[in-house]
């Protein structure tokens, strides 16, 4: 006696013809967000970088999208990081807070504490030692971070600081305005061998994420200049091993964290950034 196939007929089946029955729901898309409405803040981290954080602050100058508010944490610097940021800025008419501790206590509890204490929709973490080569990084990342309420993180293309870079931005017209008001600042210029490495950088990070990019994902994010969905980067610190004990490449621990709570880091290969030691 021939038996009916149980492939043809059976509880899949049924399931199949009620769901024909009834017809299904549409699909909602997932809603962009308009990156023009979003508040955006930056916080840069130093610790001895008063050769650094002069150019830092004039590549955000730069940029085509103004921060609502810039902070510069100086993070128990024995240098003249803070005057320096303060000068700067005082000198240019920016709007920065310059918060100067008397101890150190990372990068880490750093950005925790003002993810905590700022409201903006998104926090732009930037190091002292690093500088926005793209006038649209910070537009650009703020767009990829608004295209998806999954994606957590974005960042650019992040590239050596060589020392062609440095004496470019030394006679950018904006260092070099405050350079003949305050005759005491001179950038200071270090040569190390890491700076004849840019070419050999570039070629390990297109083999590192020529994979992740298909994926639209990569598991970490440099941590010198990325755009942080800043509710999604303080739930993430409510997580107890995300406390303030890490080590200083906090980037690895809250890029995976990210990953594994679900969300995605983006990388923007269209916008630049470079930095002391990517």
């Amino acid at each position: 006696m021939a038996q009916i196939p149980v492939l043809v007929f059976g509880p899949s089946t049924l399931l199949g013809i009620i769901a024909l029955i009834n017809g299904g729901g549409p699909t909602s898309p997932t809603p962009a967000e308009d990156w023009r409405d979003a508040t955006v803040d930056i916080v840069i981290q130093s610790l001895n970088e008063e050769d650094n954080i002069v150019r830092c602050l004039a590549s955000v100058m730069r940029q085509t999208l103004r921060p609502r508010t810039i902070v510069v944490v100086d993070d128990g610097s024995s240098d003249t990081t803070a005057a320096r940021a303060a000068a700067f800025s005082d000198f240019h008419g920016l709007d920065v807070l310059v918060i100067k501790r008397v101890n150190s206590i990372g990068k880490t509890a750093s950005i925790r504490t003002q993810a905590r204490m700022l409201d903006s929709n998104v926090l732009f973490v930037l190091d002292a030692d690093t500088v926005l080569e793209s006038e649209r990084y910070l537009e650009r990342t703020v767009q990829v971070l608004c295209q998806d309420p999954g994606i957590a993180s974005a960042e650019g293309s992040i590239l050596p600081l060589r020392e062609r870079d440095r004496r470019a931005w030394d006679n950018s017209p904006e260092v070099r305005a405050f350079v003949d008001a305050f005759a005491s600042y001179r950038p200071a210029r270090r040569r190390t061998w890491r700076r004849r490495l840019d070419v050999f950088h570039r070629f390990l990070r297109r083999i590192d994420f020529r994979d992740q990019k298909r994926t639209e994902t990569v598991p970490t994010t440099p941590g010198c200049a990325v755009a942080y969905r800043r509710v999604s980067l303080e739930a993430l610190f409510d997580v107890p091993v995300l406390e303030n004990d890490l080590t200083n490449s906090e980037d690895i621990f809250v890029g995976l964290t990210i990953v594994d709570e679900g969300y995605r880091n983006i990388q923007v290969t269209d916008v630049c950034a470079r930095t002391h030691q990517p």
